[in-house]
């Protein structure tokens, strides 16, 4: 997938007069903001993002006009607010909204016109906003499920909550890169993929989590390379987690599969995990966010089907043999699907060639003696 360097595109409208702020308008500026927070290398200040029903409160919006005031400082813009801070009791008017959201589109203007490079952050938004509502509600509804349990959603539940008709139908249609089909103890449920949670509205939150857990890793790699396995004693202390962030780190570190080898859990709130593979490169990582996103990306496939029955049979329909070989030898997450005779067949093609010799001699031996 490229990049998308063109920040036009996340330029925010204004509120018409007499209309009233609505939490999606709410929402859209924090997450642009929190767009150019993650450009300009800022700690994200204004999560979790505001969900529908939630108040729109003078305390929300004076931490939101706290973070643009700040971005304006980092690219040189100075702004005389007229209705910034908020007093306690003020209404939310569109004058007051219309001002945020013009010093925003100012900061993009000049993030745009200076090259800044947006990296990976303006695709993320751009494969969200392929998908319709309904669509990021399913996300959502499995996202919350997965923090809450640490498990898939089981098929029906999920049905049920996002209450619409030819509902198995809308979460096919999502793509099998951000949630698909599996099973569960026989049951039939909905695995959310790592891409797939960072389209919800819970990513902010657990992207905050991600970067400090990675800050931590890099500089007990530089400590203690020959580490193989930390628990999260130490990682809880140093990063000030609570029990229930702890383990929601744990479950997301094992989603998203960042951790080389295995991870184990005592199951009372004690669990081990392992430097990720590729971390001799993550040391020299400067934007750890970027980093987390091109992680995902790396086996993100787009075509991927959501239903159980359509995955597998991919593994094997297709196209010719070697295709399937190919496909298989070069995808990971694909290869942990197949089954073990198909693996052992893809080992045995990747390396007769190797071990020929050794396997005649073999086959000779056991001529000899079956015939003595």
């Amino acid at each position: 997938m490229n990049k998308i360097n063109n920040l036009n595109s996340i330029r925010l409208p204004a509120v018409r007069a007499n209309m009233p702020v609505r939490e999606s308008d709410i929402r859209e500026i924090q997450e642009v903001t929190n767009i150019l927070e993650r450009i300009y290398s800022v700690d994200l200040t204004i999560f979790p993002i505001v969900k529908a029903g939630d108040p729109i409160t003078t305390v929300l919006f004076n931490r939101i006009f706290s973070a643009v005031n700040n971005l304006d400082k980092m690219v040189g813009i100075e702004e005389n607010w007229k209705n910034y801070p908020v007093s306690s009791g003020d209404d939310i008017t569109e004058d007051l909204f219309n001002e945020l959201i013009g010093s925003i589109n100012r900061i993009i203007l000049n993030t745009q016109n200076n090259n800044v490079d947006a990296k990976n952050y303006l695709l993320i938004r751009s494969l969200k906003e392929k998908l319709s509502g309904d669509q990021i509600n399913i996300l959502n509804v499995s996202c919350e499920y997965f923090i809450d349990r640490g498990k898939c959603i089981p098929s029906r539940g999920l049905f049920i909550k996002i209450n619409k008709p030819k509902a198995k139908e809308i979460v096919e249609s999502i793509g099998g890169a951000y949630i698909f089909e599996t099973t569960e103890k026989g049951k039939k449920c909905y695995q959310l993929t790592f891409l797939g949670l960072m389209l919800t509205e819970y990513y902010a939150e657990i992207e905050y989590l991600l970067v400090k857990y990675l800050e931590f890793v890099k500089d007990k790699f530089i400590t203690d390379p020959d580490c193989e396995y930390f628990d999260n004693s130490e990682l809880d202390v140093k990063l000030g987690l609570t029990k229930e962030r702890s383990e929601i780190l744990r479950r997301v570190i094992h989603l998203a599969h960042l951790f080389h080898g295995s991870m184990s859990y005592s199951g009372t709130g004690t669990w081990t995990s392992s430097y990720p593979e590729d971390v001799e490169e993550l040391r020299f990582v400067d934007d750890i966010r970027d980093y987390i996103i091109q992680h995902a990306l790396k086996y993100a496939r787009l075509d991927d089907p959501v239903s159980q029955i359509e995955r597998t049979q991919a593994l094997f329909v297709n196209h010719s043999e070697n295709n399937l070989f190919d496909s298989l030898e070069g995808n990971s997450q694909i290869s942990s699907e197949a089954p073990e005779l198909i693996k052992n067949m893809v080992w045995i093609r990747k390396n007769w060639k190797k071990y020929w010799l050794y396997l005649l001699i073999l086959f000779l031996i056991i001529s000899v003696n079956f015939f003595i």
